[in-house]
């Protein structure tokens, strides 16, 4: 293999494809990073952990192709490390040599029949804007559970309608709904929506690392969900399992209503609770009038309160949330405006953006104190 190219594009394309490989390898071959050159198709680089393959294609010049497999972590920082420039990649089986105008390394390869065959690309299900679907994952992704008991509860329920997409999650204290319009591919229009359980973290760290400015590709299979950005492409594998029947567990009818400015609320619970040792964790409370809502905290001797212009529907109100919990879906929120259905009782309420329905998340409310 010999190839010409700039040293950032093939840093970038390291950085990309290193994020799957693994910190404790399962096999040696793991740590590794693929390249395959081609004259056609320039530089690809891959990593792969089993559950994650993350590929990306770097311009180059390829003077002679091939594929070999280098020590993935290494490589990928010290092409971090090196001067913006032209440099030359000069491979053999046995070892790779890199070179620019001021600097010289020589890495050996390691052995490519020992490295897993890639995952198959599931095919293309549609095209979405990647800055669309990069907000809704991250407006539900800290909804999935963290223990991943059962391994349903951490993953994302994706589907893939010809309507649109919708992303669900629940970690069984807390629900979240994100819909978004979507390009299908043609083959898709008038067919029946299909459900995949994508790894939350996974897919919000390949959300991550891809280019929102562009549209993204989705495509998936029984196995695999892809996401590709035009240069960047995560393939994840996907959880099995039966997710819970979350849509009967949405309120529908409430008592109260009770509407305020997003970041005023979510400014004052989070001021309030830093009057309790829990911080976070511990309880909120929101006294509930027809003109504001009075925002109470702490424990012990030490209280804290705010007052917050707001309107209110139906009888005056007091509930009482988990700190973080409220926060956390309130910043999640699109609009300015934080609508809360309410019933009496402890029990579910529904955190939405008044005046838009892209965007649903519920919660339920702690015992009053005293």
């Amino acid at each position: 293999m010999k190839l010409e190219l700039q040293t950032s594009d093939f840093a970038e394309a390291a950085g990309f494809a290193a994020r799957a490989i693994p910190r404790v390898p399962a096999m040696p071959a793991l740590a590794g990073l693929l390249l395959t050159a081609e004259p056609a198709g320039g530089l690809r680089l891959a990593g792969y952990d089993v559950e994650v393959c993350s590929t990306m294609t770097a311009a180059a010049n390829v003077l002679e192709p091939g594929q070999l497999l280098l020590p993935g972590r290494p490589v990928a920082d010290v092409l971090r490390a090196l001067p913006p420039g032209p440099m030359t990649a000069t491979a053999t089986a046995e070892s790779i040599r890199i070179q620019t105008d001021i600097v010289d390394f020589s890495f050996p390869t390691m052995r490519l029949e020992d490295f897993p065959e890639l995952p198959t690309v599931p095919p293309t299900a549609g095209t979405v804007p990647g800055a669309q679907l990069r907000r809704a994952i991250g407006q539900v992704a800290p909804v999935t559970s963290r223990d991943a008991v059962p391994p349903v509860l951490s993953a994302i329920r994706l589907e893939l309608a010809p309507a649109g997409l919708r992303l669900v999650a629940t970690d069984r204290y807390r629900l979240a709904f994100r819909s978004l319009d979507w390009t299908p591919t043609p083959t898709r229009t008038g067919a029946a929506a299909s459900v995949v359980l994508v790894p939350a973290h996974e897919l919000s760290a390949a959300a991550t690392a891809l280019d929102a400015d562009r549209d993204w590709t989705i495509g998936a299979d029984e196995s695999h969900f892809t996401v590709d950005d035009g240069l960047r492409r995560s393939v994840l594998r996907l959880l099995d399992g039966s997710y819970p029947a979350v849509d009967r567990l949405v309120p529908t009818s409430f008592s109260c209503t009770l509407r305020a400015d997003r970041d005023e609320l979510g400014a004052a619970v989070r001021r309030v609770s830093l009057a309790d040792e829990q911080r976070g964790r511990g309880a909120v409370t929101l006294d509930v009038s027809a003109d504001r809502v009075t925002v109470e905290g702490g424990s012990g001797s030490s209280r804290g309160r705010q007052r917050v212009p707001a309107a209110a529907d139906g009888e005056s109100f007091r509930v009482a949330f988990t700190a973080s919990y409220l926060i956390q879906a309130l910043q999640c929120l699109d609009g300015e405006t934080a609508q809360l259905g309410l019933n009496p009782g402890v029990g579910k309420v529904l955190v939405t953006a008044a005046g838009v329905d892209s965007y649903r998340h519920v919660l339920m409310s702690r015992q009053l104190p005293g």
